[in-house]
């Protein structure tokens, strides 16, 4: 199947979401050290195979570490069949970004991971909706700025 989507110039992509290693702004909203591995055990992740439900992942990381994990993730979507990784990007306006570190060390600061890969802008503010709290509370709001700040988010990608 994904041999006959290529040649019909369809490529398949994983989304990337970079929370999953520390950063300040976690720690302030949400507890010291935070990453989104917090939420993981909570909730049940249901094996087909054994067919019984799964109450932690085969192994945690932190992609935070300088590339490595990055690197090998990328080497496992390609041998997977994947094209490329969408990576969401914070880009708040007025040169504010958050959980960037990841893409900061490994993307753009000229490593190559030998997938192809593209940026989605989470263009929105960060507020406490997702974990079902009051989402009228707004940790940093979405400040999309004038041409010149759409400039500078452009020459930093």
């Amino acid at each position: 199947m994904g041999d006959k989507l290529s040649r019909c110039g369809v490529a398949t992509a994983a989304i990337y979401f970079p929370g999953f290693h520390h950063s300040v702004e976690n720690s302030r909203f949400w507890g010291e050290n935070w990453t989104e591995w917090a939420n993981v055990p909570t909730n049940l992740i249901y094996d087909a195979v054994q067919k019984a439900p799964i109450r932690h992942p085969r192994s945690y990381y932190d992609i935070g570490d300088g590339g490595q994990t990055l690197r090998k993730q990328a080497q496992q979507a390609r041998q997977a069949g994947l094209k490329a990784f969408v990576f969401y990007h914070y880009w708040f306006g007025l040169g504010r970004t958050v959980l960037s570190k990841p893409l900061e060390d490994t993307l753009l600061g000229g490593q190559t991971l030998g997938i192809s890969f593209f940026f989605s802008w989470a263009n929105e503010p960060w507020s406490r909706r997702w974990d079902g709290a009051d989402d009228s509370e707004t940790l940093i709001a979405q400040n999309y700025g004038t041409t010149s700040d759409f400039e500078a988010h452009f020459d930093y990608l």
